[in-house]
């Protein structure tokens, strides 16, 4: 990677999650600290950022993770301060964010991170407070996410991010405190998440992130404190993390996201 013309652009203080839609003309930051969320397009030519002319929506309070379905219609944003999940509308033609009808949503206590199923039938919120993925249905026409009635199951100690395989089959949250990854099996017809045979996998010291390659293949784990990422293979079955012979590469500091090229 190098620097492009315009290497960085504001995006208030405390940035935390951040989406691009799928079509790759738009990016939309998370900033915690002023309860909004920054919509940005990106040059096509030269991938520079340049704030939309609707820059900014609101949130609930203290906003973290976000999510852009893959329809690149509908944008969901986890409110960890009052336990809720903002929903917007993207308009195609310019990208800007509007409230849906319904604009809220209720979640669980302390949510953090939302992660959406490729099919665009499902969402998932990673609450921290209580430590549960609680479930939502899309709705394909309004965007509008409705809880799933099953009993949200339940992560590991501090989880901090969850992410659904590329082909819709499985659910991960990296669990910060109990040093470990969860493993969900998600139902193909009613998106309810399960524990899977082996729910929870070892990981280095606070896992903070999973990635996945395109192929569903394989897992990448970023080790927050180790300054390493554990490499597995996925089982394609069961969805367990097995890993490789060569279980770990050394990354930077503190490594706490991690992106695949596809």
């Amino acid at each position: 990677m190098t620097a492009i013309g315009a290497p960085s652009v504001a995006v208030g203080a405390i940035s935390a999650g951040m989406a691009v839609d799928p079509t790759g003309r738009f990016a939309y930051f998370v900033n915690l600290a002023g309860d909004r969320v920054l919509a940005f397009d990106v040059d096509a030519n030269t991938g520079a950022l340049s704030s939309m002319a609707v820059s900014s929506v609101e949130t609930g309070g203290s906003p973290y993770g976000i999510a852009v379905d893959p329809t690149g219609r509908f944008a969901y944003v986890a409110n960890t301060g009052d336990g809720t999940v903002s929903a917007y509308n993207i308009d195609a033609t310019s990208g800007a964010l509007s409230p849906m009808t319904i604009p809220t949503v209720t979640a669980g206590s302390g949510a953090r991170d939302i992660a959406v199923d490729p099919s665009g039938r499902f969402a998932y919120v990673l609450n921290q407070g209580d430590r549960t993925v609680m479930a939502y249905s899309i709705n394909p026409v309004s965007g509008v996410l409705t809880p799933l009635a099953a009993t949200p199951p339940a992560t590991g100690g501090g989880p901090f991010s969850i992410t659904v395989d590329p082909k819709g089959r499985f659910a991960y949250v990296a669990n910060l405190d109990s040093h470990n990854v969860s493993a969900y099996t998600l139902n193909a017809s009613t998106g309810v998440p399960t524990p899977a045979v082996t729910p929870t996998i070892s990981t280095g010291n606070r896992p903070a992130s999973v990635a996945i390659d395109a192929s569903g293949k394989f897992a990448y784990v970023a080790d927050n404190t180790d300054g390493k990422v554990s490499i597995y293979t996925i089982d394609a079955a069961s969805g367990v993390l097995n890993p490789q012979a060569a279980p770990t590469v050394t990354a930077g500091q503190a490594p706490n996201r991690i992106a695949l090229s596809r």
